[in-house]
């Protein structure tokens, strides 16, 4: 940019120098007409403009070398559907104490680590490993996965059963106090 500016002058001076050499001869002479003049005059503003696109390309080039090829992936916030509902997963993590943002309630929340189920055969809560349960209605159970489990594919994997009928991530909407506890 700093040498492209001077360049311009340059030219542009070089350009208009040469263009008032011949009007002056043109304006010695009686037989030149006034479309000669016209003509370079003419000539003069089209190498002027040629001149600054191509400046102006250069600059353009020289901004987009310097964009990023791709997004940092360090701050990313993904979105995913999580009890019939979009939630924003804050750092990007779907996991027990992770961050969430409900748009529906427009609303931020903690994920608990636990599932609520509603099952149409209780064989699947014995039949299957499902990790600590608890019996807190008629055919619905809560439910901690193991520790080593990852909390996005058990998730994946209580909704594509078909005898669990209802599967919800609980998540603590409560703010957080600010009061000191003893």
């Amino acid at each position: 940019m700093n040498v492209k500016l001077p360049l311009l002058g340059l030219t542009l001076v070089t350009l208009i120098g040469c263009n008032l050499t011949e009007e002056n001869e043109v304006l010695n002479e009686p037989n030149k007409s006034v479309t000669v003049l016209a003509d370079k005059a003419n000539t003069v503003a089209k190498e002027v403009r040629e001149v600054a696109e191509v400046a102006e390309v250069a600059e353009v080039a020289e901004v987009k070398s310097k964009l990023p090829q791709k997004l940092p992936t360090q701050n990313r916030q993904t979105t995913k559907r999580i009890n019939g509902q979009k939630f924003k997963l804050i750092n990007g993590r779907f996991e027990k104490g992770a961050a969430v943002f409900n748009f529906a309630m427009q609303e931020f929340g903690v994920i608990k680590g636990s599932f609520v189920i509603v099952v149409t055969n209780k064989q699947v809560v014995t039949k299957q490993d499902l990790g600590k349960i608890d019996n807190i209605a008629r055919d619905t159970y809560r439910i901690w996965p193991n520790s080593e489990e990852d909390f996005s594919v058990y998730y994946q994997n209580l909704t594509s059963n078909k005898d669990i009928t209802r599967v919800e991530v609980e998540i603590d909407y409560s703010p957080k106090s600010t009061y000191e506890m003893y």
